[in-house]
């Protein structure tokens, strides 16, 4: 039963952080974007 909960408790973790990094990036690309369009100005 702990082996299960720690393989959960894992795969919540790593779908936590991926959450986090794609949060991130649109985060990133859209001051990306906004930088060019200030550049194009």
């Amino acid at each position: 039963m702990s082996t299960l909960s720690n393989i959960l408790r894992t795969t919540l973790n790593q779908q936590v952080m991926f959450s986090a990094n794609i949060s991130n990036n649109s985060q990133l690309n859209a001051f990306k974007l906004a930088k060019k369009q200030t550049n194009n100005i």
